[in-house]
Formats: C-alpha cells, structure tokens, sequence
C-alpha cells in the first residue's frame, strides 16, 4: 500500500515508511509535488492509499488539514487507511483525519495509533530517558509489522475511530487545549542572543512561516502548524514554542546513534574481551554459515557475538564468539548451533582496540550489524533481531554500516 504523510521531526516518516515498505509499497511526503502523483496515479483496480500525520493536542496538524481540503477532489473514492503518531494519548486522532477525509468522499478502511518519543523539547516533565524512547519505539515497530500482516489477511484496525474515542479526544485535550494551540502558532520565541543566523529553521519550515531577513529569522503569524520542526533542527537551539530552553532535540535521526550505541552495549560488550564459552546441548544440530557483507577494508578483526534468548542478549552473555580475518568484501563463519532462535550481532574492530569506536556525539566511527537489520531504523532487541534455526543446513547474511 502506497502512502503519503507529513512528519514534523521524523516520527511519521519512519513508521509510514516501515508500513507502506511491508505491504508492497511506498511513502511520499505531502511537502513532495510527487504527493500529488501519488494521489492521482491510485488506480480504480487498487484504490487503497495510507495516509499518516501526528497528533498536536488531540487533533490534526493544520497542513493535514488544509492537504486533505485542498485536494479533496483526489480523494473522493478513494479507500484511505489513517495512521496516527502520538506523545502519549491522541484520543480519535485517526478520526478527525476520518470525519474530514469522509466530506471528501473518501471510504475509510481503519486507523492506526503508534506511539513514539514525544518532540517537545522545551519542556522538562515531558522528556524521558533514552532507553526508554528506544523501547518506545522498537514496541512501535513490531506493532506495525503486526498490522501490516493482519492488512495482508483482510483485517484493518479501528484505532480511533469509535464514539468513545471522539469523547476521549475531545474531553482530554481537544477542548482544553484548542485555544492554547491556536495561541502557540502566534508566539514561536526566536532568541536573538543565540541565533546565529544560519537560516536552517526558515529552510525547513513547512509552512513558510519563518523567513530570513537581514540576515536573522523572522516569524509570521497565524500559519505556524506547531510541528516543532525548527526547534529541533535549529543548531543553536534557539528556537523555543512552549518553553523557554530547549532541554532535548528530538528528531528520529537523533535515535538512530544512541540505539546503535545501547545495542552494543547490551549485547557486544563481552565479545570485546575473554568470555567463557557456554556449552551447547549434545544434539542434533543445524550447520549455520553466517556471511558478513559490505566490508570495506581489510584492516582490524570482525568481532561476532552470538545469543540465543533474551537474557542472553540483555545480561551480556554471548552464547558464542567469533573472530574472523575481514576480507574485500564478504567474509563467512560457520557454526553448528542446536535448532532454536539466535541473534548474531557484528562489528568491525577496524583498528584492533578492542572497542567500538565513536566520535564525540556517539555515533559509531566503526561498521557494525545485526541479523534482520537494514540500517534504517533503530537496532532493537532479542526479538527484533533473532533468526530462527530449524533445517540441517541454515544461511545469514549480515550486512555492515556505517556512519
């Protein structure tokens, strides 16, 4: 399924793209002219598109709105599945995407709720330890993995669309925070002290409410959509809405390094140093070749740890370990492993300190992977990453990446 989505600091965007990649299609931001393609391309024959957008208060960022108006005509027929990202609670935050979309003769298939790390970064009581942002979000990631095999069999959520929901979503926030939201697209605090003038909060503005003007931003009133995009990308955080200091920059991508980070803490540690070997079961066992792709020099060792349960994988106990000679551009390890799952996780001690090496701001100077890991989200746990070993002869491939 094809999707289009706005993103004002990379949640959507990551789950509409995971979603709309799982069930055979892809996604398009509303900011894109090929939005508009997308649209006017969904045949009769397969009418179905996703659209995706967060939740400001329990209601519907005012570019969503205005998207869905000013196109109405593109939507008229067409059968819309709605997902949803939230702070915490969105109510019928894929209802009042439903109720508008409805006016425009859209059929609506279902709706989905995700939540994920919250983007206000000005405010100290919603901010929440890294840790649990990451558990956030790889407990998102299953869920649309979940519903998109469900879609495959016929079967659409209803996250927000019931009457209670609409009760919820009005009661809880909507009609408390209606004229305090209206207020905030007025009053974006631009610190002068701070600005360095470097006109990235004005180029990323989605709604061109910022513009540079001798050489220092200017805020417009009234068009403000309160997606917090230029408080979070501003490099010198000085740019608050709610606040009046930015505690946090919260992007998507500003997980991604952290979660790399974490991952191999929890799981690769111990490959880094003399750890006993756990002794495996004398049983009938599956020869499993691991290949490692994508590597880029022949400098330093490949470093492997593999786990076989989620203790394992959180306490820091390798079930195994293996050290391999790197070779331009694949190298392989085979292992005999009792059938059961595994999780292999790789990186490259390019030069032989037997550490992961990262910059300043902890991104990863080295190559890593992980088993059922692309690179485009954040590493996750046993679960995300296991593989299962069942057949007399099994295969992995692990590519490598790099920052």
């Amino acid at each position: 399924m094809n999707g289009i989505y706005f993103s004002g600091n990379g949640n959507t965007k990551h789950c509409m793209e995971l979603f709309t990649k799982a069930t055979g299609g892809r996604a398009v931001s509303i900011e894109s002219p090929e939005a508009i393609t997308l649209l006017q391309e969904v045949s009769q024959d397969n009418n179905e598109i996703a659209i995706g957008y967060p939740t400001h208060y329990s209601n519907i960022p005012r570019i969503v709105k205005e998207f869905i108006q000013n196109n109405g005509k593109l939507f008229s027929g067409k059968k819309v599945f709605i997902i949803v990202t939230m702070g915490l609670f969105s109510g019928d935050g894929a209802g009042i995407g439903a109720r508008l979309l409805k006016k425009q003769g859209a059929k609506i298939l279902g709706g989905l709720h995700l939540r994920m790390p919250d983007a206000i970064g000005d405010v100290k009581m919603l901010k929440k330890p890294m840790n649990e942002n990451l558990n956030i979000i790889n407990t998102t990631e299953e869920k649309i993995a979940q519903t998109a095999a469900s879609i495959k069999n016929g079967k659409y959520p209803k996250d927000g669309l019931f009457f209670w929901n609409r009760l919820a979503g009005l009661f809880g926030q909507r009609l408390w925070f209606i004229p305090t939201a209206k207020k905030l697209t007025t009053k974006l605090n631009i610190h002068s002290d701070l600005c360095t003038g470097c006109g990235k909060c004005a180029a990323g503005c989605p709604t061109k409410s910022i513009t540079i003007k001798d050489g220092k931003p200017v805020f417009t009133q009234g068009h403000c959509t309160i997606c917090y995009r230029c408080v979070n990308s501003c490099p010198a955080r000085a740019i608050t809405l709610l606040g009046t200091k930015v505690l946090e920059q919260c992007r998507f991508d500003l997980y991604k390094a952290p979660a790399i980070l974490l991952a191999f803490m929890l799981c690769c540690a111990p490959c880094f140093s003399e750890t006993a070997q756990v002794q495996v079961p004398d049983a009938q066992k599956s020869h499993v070749k691991i290949t490692i792709t994508n590597i880029k020099t022949t400098d330093g060792t490949i470093v492997m740890s593999v786990h076989d349960s989620e203790k394992s994988f959180n306490k820091r106990i390798p079930l195994e370990t293996c050290r391999l000679s790197p070779e331009m551009s694949t190298v392989s390890c085979e292992l005999e492993l009792v059938p059961g799952e595994y999780a292999f996780c790789v990186f490259h001690d390019t030069n032989n300190d037997n550490d992961l090496n990262s910059n300043k701001i902890g991104i990863p100077k080295e190559p890593f992977g992980f088993s059922n890991y692309e690179g485009k989200s954040a590493p996750g746990n046993f679960k995300k990453h296991k593989v299962a070993v069942s057949k007399p002869s099994e295969e992995v491939e692990i590519p490598l990446f790099s920052f």
